[in-house]
């Protein structure tokens, strides 16, 4: 038997429902994991984003776990171009550690997909601990998980100069 889909119901993301959401954002700070092009650390702190290097972390040529819980330890979100599965498929014990935004690997195909993330959304969200964005050059992903253990994905795009949004899936409580 032949199952049929529902269409995709999206909607806007505004600021309104943001700060709903997510509470007032606070001020994004990064902290650039090793395999992110050097001219976007450049690019994003001449834009005045708050960007700290694995390196200056201590935690240059560190095992990614290392990185991750350093960005945890200073409370910034993890940027990287490792397309690492342990992003996505996150424990409950993570919901309170590091954010994570992954971009592409390419400084053009990375800086393009940031600013994508950044411009829409990033800097006007607040609730980063536990949350993974998988960026990409036209539209991005977002997978958190919530206290209660619930993962939730979201598909974000620029429509008209609006940030539309689809809720891609949502969980059961899980114990894992």
């Amino acid at each position: 038997m032949a199952m049929t889909r529902e269409p995709e119901q999206w909607f806007e993301v505004t600021d309104d429902l943001l700060r709903s959401a997510a509470g007032l954002p606070p001020a994004l700070k990064l902290l650039v994991d090793e395999n992110v092009p050097a001219g976007l650390v450049t690019d994003l702190t001449a834009a005045g984003v708050n960007c700290v290097t694995a390196a200056s972390a201590g935690v240059g040529g560190h095992e990614d776990e290392d990185v991750f819980e350093r960005a945890t330890m200073l409370d910034r979100v993890l940027l990287t171009a490792d397309k690492n599965e342990r992003w996505i498929h996150r424990s409950p014990r993570d919901v309170r550690k590091a954010g994570v935004i992954v971009v592409p690997s390419g400084y053009r195909a990375a800086r393009t997909a940031l600013g994508l993330v950044l411009g829409a959304f990033a800097l006007r969200y607040g609730r980063w601990r536990g949350a993974t964005v998988l960026a990409g050059e036209k539209e991005f992903r977002l997978v958190s998980r919530g206290s209660d253990g619930a993962i939730v994905s979201y598909r974000f795009r620029l429509q008209a100069r609006r940030l539309m949004a689809f809720e891609v899936s949502a969980s059961e409580r899980t114990g894992s």
